[in-house]
């Protein structure tokens, strides 16, 4: 099956899920089951892949513990374009780690606990 090309809405919508998941600590498993929705799709949806019923969006909405409308004001025109480049930023540090580090993970210093 050809891969499609992912519609820059949906790219932000998951990079906005994914930040919002990581700034309450959550992992993508324990999210996606707080939301009731299986942990592939889930990652689906971070990465854009997914074009999300609405009783899934309000899943997500209301297991981040914010109201609809703060949750999208994110998607307004001038908030849009910062959830790509955190997210593109996101995606290259993990690369740099990759490429220097291995799949070894990164040490904690006694200054980041």
């Amino acid at each position: 099956m050809p891969k499609t090309e992912k519609l820059p809405i949906l790219q932000d919508f998951g990079a906005m899920v994914r930040a919002y998941r990581i700034e309450r600590n959550l992992s993508q498993e324990a999210f996606a089951d707080a939301c009731e929705i299986d942990r592939s799709y889930m990652g689906g949806v971070e990465r854009g892949e997914r074009n999300l019923a609405l009783v899934n969006i309000v899943r997500i909405v209301q297991a981040l513990d914010m109201e609809p409308s703060d949750f999208f004001r994110g998607l307004d025109k001038d908030k849009r374009h910062d959830w790509r480049a955190k997210e593109l930023a996101e995606r290259e540090r993990k690369a740099l780690n990759k490429q220097f580090l291995g799949n070894k993970k990164p040490k904690r210093s006694a200054h980041t606990l």
